[in-house]
């Protein structure tokens, strides 16, 4: 998985956020809610890489680029690997 590479990257911060703990599931289900304009602990983040985020035009388009759809279900909500609690 490619992120764009800065101070305080999205890699970063998605591996050292406490409600995040490098879990790849939850890193997903907060750039799906980036793409619906939603929020999550990493959305102060993905806002500043959103010219990147925009590359992809959608979180299905994201997902078709990068080949997660084993991650998503049929609906293009994030299969979660450890139950998920709204990153609480």
């Amino acid at each position: 998985m490619i992120f764009p590479v800065s101070q305080g990257s999205l890699n970063q911060n998605r591996g050292t956020h406490p409600r995040i703990q490098d879990r790849w599931d939850l890193t997903l289900e907060a750039i799906r809610r980036f793409y619906e304009g939603g929020t999550s602990p990493l959305a102060t983040t993905m806002d500043r890489f959103a010219g990147f985020f925009a590359l992809f035009g959608s979180f299905d388009g994201y997902v078709k680029h990068f080949h997660l759809g084993d991650f998503v279900d049929e609906s293009g909500a994030v299969r979660f690997l450890l139950p998920f609690d709204n990153f609480e």
